[in-house]
């Protein structure tokens, strides 16, 4: 199991990995914006932008950085 990232730097993690209901075998990383900080956790159902509509998914992981050069909100 995982450390908590709020554990290592104090701060809430910013990115979020989540799966979505597509048939693709990899979670996407998605930015946690301000207002959700600290409420996002693994297992919570999120709504993301995928693409050009909005499909909801499962957080599987909390990351304080993006593992992508790239990211859209949550």
């Amino acid at each position: 199991m995982r450390p908590d990232p709020t554990l290592l730097t104090g701060d809430p993690p910013r990115f979020a990995r989540v799966v979505l209901p597509i048939p693709v075998d990899q979670p996407f990383t998605y930015q946690i914006p301000e207002g959700l900080l600290g409420r996002v956790n693994v297992g919570c159902r999120v709504e993301v932008p995928f693409g050009k509509r909005e499909l909801s998914g499962v957080v599987v992981d909390l990351m304080e950085t993006s593992d992508v050069p790239r990211t859209r909100a949550i």
